[in-house]
């Protein structure tokens, strides 16, 4: 069931924490399913509790899995991946955080939007039209749907079947969040048309069509961000975020 804990010079509960690991990826454990309890964990493993306890830390640290007080410990939607795996919270320097994170966004947003037309399942269209219609119904009611806006461009990225693409979720999600917070006000109708353009490719199979609606989407956010940081009423803004 688990695997034997080598004898390194890692403390204990790091070797407790690498078996825990491998057995998550032996038995291909997803999002939400739950572990052993520590009662079991330690019995298996033949080490104390408190030991259980510090491993389940230490994978926790790592989130490769989430401990629900009173429900027990569960695996994570992408474990290992951290939220912030670049360390963007370092940097300095925010205008150019944000010019960076769109550039990179222009590299890969619009190639897995493509790769998303011929891999994404019809489970996954479906629920990207869902968001798609949640996000226009919180903008019509002037409401904050940058959740959903988040949830969307994360899902085509998920979709493309690229891993190692979709371990950068995070970083997505920060760059989403941030041009959110400074073009609020003036690319809704934008982001409805495109948010739609994007889906509408996707759902026809139209790998081009994908790409581009994806790039005109970031487009629209290029030219709005650079009015808004050229523009000094907008210092506050990067100070409370450095």
């Amino acid at each position: 069931m688990f695997s034997a804990i080598n004898d390194n010079k890692n403390s204990l509960s790091e070797k407790v924490a690498a078996a825990i690991s491998k057995y998550i990826i032996k038995n291909n454990l997803k999002d939400g399913e739950h572990l052993p309890n520590e009662g079991i964990l330690s019995k298996n493993l033949g080490v104390g509790r408190s030991t259980i306890r510090e491993a389940i830390k230490i994978l926790e640290s790592r989130n490769i899995v989430k401990v629900k007080r009173g429900c027990g410990t569960f695996v994570t939607d992408m474990p290992g991946v951290t939220n912030d795996p670049l360390g963007l919270a370092f940097m300095e320097d925010r205008r150019k955080l944000v010019f960076d994170l769109l550039e990179t966004r222009y590299i890969i947003e619009p190639p897995l939007a493509a790769l998303a037309t011929e891999r994404a399942t019809s489970e996954e269209i479906a629920e990207m039209e869902i968001l798609v219609k949640e996000i226009e119904c919180l903008i019509h009611e002037h409401k904050n749907y940058a959740e959903k806006d988040i949830a969307f461009h994360t899902l085509i990225m998920k979709s493309s079947k690229n891993n190692v693409m979709a371990a950068l979720t995070p970083i997505l999600n920060k760059s989403v969040w941030l041009f959110l917070q400074i073009t609020k006000n003036e690319l809704l109708q934008q982001t409805i048309n495109t948010h739609r353009m994007i889906l509408d490719a996707i759902n026809r199979g139209d790998k081009k069509a994908a790409s581009e609606a994806s790039k005109q989407h970031l487009d629209y956010n290029q030219v709005v961000l650079k009015s808004k940081i050229l523009n000094k009423k907008y210092d506050d803004f990067f100070v409370k975020n450095n």
